[in-house]
């Protein structure tokens, strides 16, 4: 227009980084990234930062959390550190906990999530027993 030169890109498949679980997708992502910057275009960020969420594993709650879990699943109980947002970020001393159990590859946030019923149900279990525990 005018004489100028304009650059249309469409970023409307790149996602958060804690979104990308593909690396052909995390590879695809900085090269677009990449071209759109060439242009002197600055893509702003979607969310403002955040402190990082920490709750110690020595914590009651979260020692419980870790016993009920392994009482009704009969694995070991550990904390995993998680990037991205969770839904706890904001309460401090919480903790994201179930419904899906390690090796289910549920495939989370994607277009064909899905949750296993059994993974649930134990999930619920645990929930009402934490709640019982933490009564006492």
């Amino acid at each position: 227009k005018n004489g100028r030169r304009y650059v249309l890109i469409d970023t409307a498949g790149i996602r958060r980084k804690s979104k990308i679980n593909e690396d052909i997708e995390r590879f695809s992502i900085i090269r677009a990234v990449a071209a759109i910057e060439r242009e002197g275009i600055k893509i702003p960020s979607r969310k403002p930062m955040s402190p990082p969420h920490h709750t110690p594993e020595e914590l009651p709650f979260v020692q419980t959390l870790k016993r009920v879990y392994e009482q009704y699943t009969g694995q070991k109980g550990e904390c995993v550190a998680i990037g991205g947002g969770t839904y706890v970020h904001s309460i401090e001393g919480g903790v994201a906990f179930g419904c899906s159990m390690p090796g289910t590859d549920n495939r989370m946030h994607g277009v064909d999530e899905f949750a296993v019923i059994d993974e649930l149900m134990i999930s619920a279990k645990m929930f009402t027993q934490v709640i019982l525990d933490m009564c006492e």
